[in-house]
């Protein structure tokens, strides 16, 4: 019975991680596609940084450093968050 147990907790836990990828990998892409603008920008090359923060909201509508980025490469400001917006963040799911 003790092993049984232990075999449920085991699996239990597996897909609770599973689950958790599942919600967290589109925000991650969207990240390193956002890491990737940010490297782009910085070698002078904007049309391949303006399509990288593209791609990043498309994997993660929310990401506010891909939306600042592009704001700026596309001739506006840098966006900035509110007092609610950095007390309060959106749920990453």
């Amino acid at each position: 019975a003790d092993i049984t147990h232990k075999r449920e907790k085991i699996i239990e836990r597996r897909i609770a991680d599973i689950l958790l990828a599942q919600t967290e990998l589109p925000r991650r892409i969207s990240v390193t596609y956002s890491n990737l603008g940010i490297v782009r920008r910085h070698q002078l090359r904007q049309k391949d940084a303006i399509a990288c923060f593209r791609k990043a909201l498309e994997y993660w509508e929310d990401n506010h450093s891909a939306k600042s980025n592009l704001n700026v490469l596309l001739g506006g400001e840098p966006l900035k968050r509110s007092i609610l917006q950095k007390v309060f963040p959106k749920d990453r799911n």
